[in-house]
């Protein structure tokens, strides 16, 4: 997972729950709970004090992305989609099946469509022929 160091800003790449920044030694426990949580949006904005609830809710009403950042007490900046918050968050529908018989079906109307043509371009050549 990769996690933003609070205290100098570089990549931590770390995927157990309790660690340091290889730079600064600041120490982080990922198992900490909090009561309030910090958001970096995509565009800068910062967003403090925020309730777990806000949170969820912003999640569900689109406000917040899974690709912007959330840091609380002991945690480094991190993903939405890296959080405990990434169960909240929307998941896109990746059947592949559902993909397939769309594209069946737009190739199908697409060859009788194609059929109905030539159909048509041999009638007017029959009709200007007599």
């Amino acid at each position: 997972m990769k996690m933003i160091c609070k205290k100098c800003n570089i990549d931590i790449v770390e995927n157990k729950k309790i660690f340091s920044c290889s730079n600064c030694g600041e120490s982080y426990d990922l198992n900490m709970k909090s009561e309030t949580y910090d958001l970096k949006l995509l565009n800068g904005l910062k967003i403090s004090d925020l309730k777990y609830e806000d949170v969820k809710e912003g999640i569900a009403k689109g406000k917040y992305l899974s690709v912007d950042y959330i840091t609380y007490d002991g945690a480094p900046w991190m993903r939405l989609k890296d959080s405990e918050f990434a169960v909240f968050l929307p998941t896109i529908l990746t059947d592949s099946k559902k993909t397939v018989d769309k594209s069946k079906n737009w190739f199908y109307l697409f060859m009788l469509s194609f059929a109905a043509n030539i159909v048509m371009l041999v009638l007017i050549y029959i009709i200007t022929k007599k």
